[in-house]
Formats: C-alpha cells, structure tokens, sequence
C-alpha cells in the first residue's frame, strides 16, 4: 500500500519536474506585467501553489447531506493555455434515509489534472488581466473508508479503507488580486472506477457513486529568480506583439540631417560641430587615435608612441624615445643583401636560407585569385629583394583551401600564382624569365583544416632549385 502511494506522489513530481523550462516568446525586451518585470527571454516563469477548502457530497443511492473537503496543490504553466496541476485532499461525506440507511465515507484523494485556461488571447493591450475561467480533466485514485450509522433500517455495508481509480473533470474560474496571489472559485466531479465504484456510500447498486467538490481556492505564485515573471496563463502571448507596435508608433520620425558633414547623422551624433574633412568616430566625435590630446586632423603624427612627451604638432619629441621604422628596417634588409659576399656553396646557402626566410606570403578571399590592397606593401618587398639577386630565379606557388573540387582548386591555384607574377612584372618590372609558376592546388595545407580557411589560401615565393621550370595549365 505504501509503495502504491509513493509512485503516486512521484508520476505527477516527474511531469512538474519536466515543465520547469517554459517556453516564452522570441523577443528581445522587457516589459512591466503588472508590477512584476516579464523579460521574454528569461524563463523563471512562477509556480503556484493553493489551498482549498469546500463543500463535498456523494451522489448515489443514498440520500446525500454536504460535509466538508479540504486540501492542497501544485500547478505549473506548460504554455499560455494549459498547465498542469497536483492535487491532493482529504473529506467526508454523509449520507441518511429511511430506506437505506445511513453512513459516514472518509476519503483522501490525490490525482493529476490538465488545466485550459480560456481568455488567455486578447488583442487589447490588457496587461492585468482580472478574471481566468478555466476547465480541467484529470485522473488519480480515491482511498475511501465506510461506517455506518445505527438505524433502524439499514442497508449499508461497511467498508475498511480501500483504494479505487478515479477520473475527474470540472470548471472554476480565479480572480486576480496581484501578482502574487489570486482566489478562485471551482466545481470538481469524480468518477470512481472499477468493481469498487458503487461502493463509497456503502450501497452497491445501480447507480454509479460521484463525488462532487465545490470549493474556493487561495492560491500563491512562487519561484526564485528576479526578474520572475508571472505563471503563463496569467499573461497574454499578444502582450509582446502589441508591446513592439507600441513602439513602433512611438519612434520618431527619421532625420537624415548631418549639419557638420561627417557622416554621422545628427540625431546620433554627439559632436554636432565637427570641424570640415576632421575624421570621427561611430559617434561623431573627432579622432585622436594615440591620445595625445591633438586630434587627428591637427596631428602631424596621428599614431605617436603613448606616454613619451609631444610637440605642437602632436610629434613625438622626448630624447628617450628610440625606435627604429618600417624604412630602416627595410634599407638595412637591401644593404646586407647587396653587400652580402658569396664566397662558396655554405654561403649561397645561408644566403637562400635569409631569402626565403623574409619573402612574404600573400593571402585571398575565397574563390577568388584577385590580389588583395592590403597585400601591395607585401609584394613590393617581395620584388625589391628579387631585383636585388637577378642571379637567381625565384618560384611562385600557388595554393587553396579545401572547399572545392581537387580540379577546381587546382586552376584556382594556378591562377593565384599567375596574378602575382604579373602584379610582380606588370607593377615592378621584374623580368618574367626570373619568375617560375608552380601550384599546389590543395596540397600541403599550413592549418590542418577540411573546408574555408583564410591561411590555406595563399603563395608563397621562394628561391628556385637548379632545373626548376613552370608548371603547365592544370587542363593541358
């Protein structure tokens, strides 16, 4: 019997423990529901939990006199419509007539109900809704014990505690009183089944016995979280529809106006007298990209070194500061280069060896072999040190990614390789005759990747071995 009990209490616990996660609607924003802040994306949506007490009688063979029921539940919103309720509750019922007798039914009774609640879609901005009529069908089991009482006439047949199947289903109706708690007002019908469905008033015949319990019911939502919104069939899944035409209308009307011509529109701007061509930010105000406090358009040196002193002209002028630029790296590369004596094959080698150490690698987007701006710098030092050694011929290999055909990448590849040797030609004058074209196609990827990779869709230019010669057209 006991174990008969505990996987009662546990079946509904599991489904209540399965609905915990409620689904909201897809919506970015907040919005107050009565005092208690609904954010559409967070899913702390409340609990309920009640207490009821009411009136119950036993409609059956005997005459029937309303006693009392009381008792507790649980209920958890599955959608904006239905939910699902535990409930438990204990009672009695009496029964007395001159022909059957007369008899006292303890019972106690715990089931699982679906709940429908009927006025949850409204297309008026009614954010507190007063009234939520609903019905409800459920099924459970009823524990029932039958005395009787001494008449003179008496037909009732006691009954020890047994335990009997039932099916449920009833209206009520709650009204809100805020948005924490609200009452309600309910008619329950239950519906023994089974050989022991005729029995609760102790007189089996022809008429199956029914319970019915009207009841009021003080109920609480409760959870953790804040925000924490209401249950949801308390809230109206238009709410957040009207919320978004709301404001839709309540936006202002768009001004294109840009008074200072900086490109950013006025009604975002927040330097609204920015001064003519002076380069600004996504906010319109004027740049000052080292922080140096010389704007960028006054600023001699836009990207001084932070924290050494300045001259009027936003230089960098503090004696301590020593660095060297882009330019003397690049006249020291060429002079060692051009004065670097080859005296036999180990020199010649680490020579090579330095070449192919400092030639750069250019990259493309995908399905593309056209070369990128931000590549130019890289191939104008790549020709500065080709012209350097006419001696030598240099290869030009071209690769891709995977995330085409082998054929495919192939071409692609060697169309790669052929743009630059014609940028390198075409742009500064290296001899064709010192450039070989090579392709990889796919080939010896640098990152280990199966599909788009930026770093696998490359050339690479190094120093051509003895007998090196171009590729032909991967078609031929």
């Amino acid at each position: 019997m006991k174990l008969i009990w505990l996987l009662l209490l546990w079946f509904p616990s599991s489904i209540f423990a399965q609905t915990t996660k409620v689904a909201l609607l897809d919506s970015s924003a907040s919005f107050d529901q009565g005092n208690i802040l609904f954010d559409d994306k967070n899913e702390k949506s409340a609990t309920e939990i009640g207490l009821h007490a009411g009136l119950l009688t036993i409609y059956g063979d005997v005459q029937l006199i309303p006693t009392w029921a009381a008792g507790v539940h649980v209920r958890r919103a599955i959608d904006y419509a239905f939910s699902i309720r535990l409930d438990g509750k204990i009672g009695q019922s009496k029964g007395d007539d001159g022909f059957n007798g007369a008899f006292i039914t303890d019972f106690q009774s715990v089931s699982t109900q679906l709940i429908l609640a009927i006025n949850n879609i409204k297309f008026e901005n009614d954010k507190k809704k007063a009234l939520n009529p609903y019905f409800f069908a459920g099924v459970g089991f009823t524990r029932f014990r039958v005395d009787a009482l001494p008449r003179p006439v008496s037909l009732i047949k006691e009954q020890d505690w047994t335990i009997a199947t039932h099916a449920e289903s009833g209206i009520g109706i709650a009204y809100r009183l805020s948005p924490k708690i609200n009452i309600a007002l309910e008619t329950n019908f239950i519906v023994p089944l089974g050989e022991k469905s005729d029995k609760l008033d102790g007189v089996d015949r022809e008429l199956r016995d029914v319970l019915n319990y009207s009841n009021i019911r003080l109920n609480f939502n409760i959870g953790r979280g804040d925000p924490l919104s209401e249950p949801l069939y308390w809230l109206n899944p238009m709410d957040a529809v009207l919320r978004d035409i709301q404001e839709l209308k309540n936006r202002p009307s768009f001004d294109p106006t840009d008074n200072d011509k900086d490109g950013v529109l006025d009604i975002v701007d927040e330097e609204l007298n920015t001064p003519p061509n002076a380069p600004v930010d996504t906010k319109g105000r004027t740049l000052d990209s080292d922080g140096d406090g010389y704007p960028d358009y006054l600023d001699k040196e836009p990207y001084s070194v932070p924290g050494y002193s300045v001259d009027e002209f936003g230089r960098n002028n503090d004696p301590k500061l020593k660095f060297t630029t882009e330019q003397d790296v690049q006249k020291m590369l060429e002079n060692t280069l051009k004065t670097q004596a080859v005296t036999d094959e180990k020199d010649l080698n680490s020579k090579i060896e330095l070449i192919n150490w400092i030639l750069p690698m250019v990259h493309f987007e995908t399905n593309n072999y056209q070369i990128r701006y931000a590549d130019y710098g890289n191939l104008a030092n790549a020709a500065k040190v080709i012209a350097a050694n006419p001696n030598l011929k240099f290869v030009v290999t071209g690769y891709t990614d995977k995330t085409a055909s082998a054929f495919y990448n192939e071409v692609l590849a060697y169309n790669r390789a052929r743009a630059v040797i014609e940028f390198l030609v075409g742009a500064h004058a290296i001899p064709r005759e010192q450039l070989i074209l090579h392709y990889g196609g796919e080939d010896d990827k640098l990152v280990p990747s199966t599909g788009d990779n930026f770093m696998n869709r490359r050339v690479e230019i190094r120093v051509a071995k003895s007998g090196e010669k171009d590729s032909k057209h991967p078609k031929q």
